[in-house]
């Protein structure tokens, strides 16, 4: 991601384009004649070789985090999982609750 177009115009930068999007980075590449101008393959070929270079470090890095601090990440990534299980179910819960006292509420408006 990167900086936002305005209008929907190009953004500056090397080859980051905006091709209707509203946003600049590698992905959004012009892939055909479009508001950004003149058919470029070249440019999208260049634009597309940065972005696999790119995902490939990340790859990379990946690897070397799992190495270094994989299992500490491990015990993170289920300490996360799982409180956002019990935030659902709390969650889940208080809906539950708010529709029953709704209901209560209803029924008593509707007494007579």
């Amino acid at each position: 991601m990167g900086e936002t177009c305005e209008s929907g115009e190009c953004c500056s930068g090397e080859q980051k384009q905006c091709c209707g999007s509203k946003e600049c980075s590698c992905s959004s590449c012009c892939s055909k004649e479009s508001q950004c101008g003149a058919y470029d393959k070249f440019g999208m070929m260049m634009c597309l070789a940065k972005e696999a270079k790119m995902e490939l470090l990340k790859e990379k890095m990946k690897k070397k985090f799992e190495a270094l601090h994989g299992k500490k990440l491990d015990r993170i990534a289920d300490f996360i999982v799982e409180a956002m299980h019990e935030h659902k179910m709390a969650g889940n819960e208080m809906m539950k609750k708010a529709e029953e006292s709704r209901e209560k509420f209803y029924a008593l408006l509707h007494e007579e």
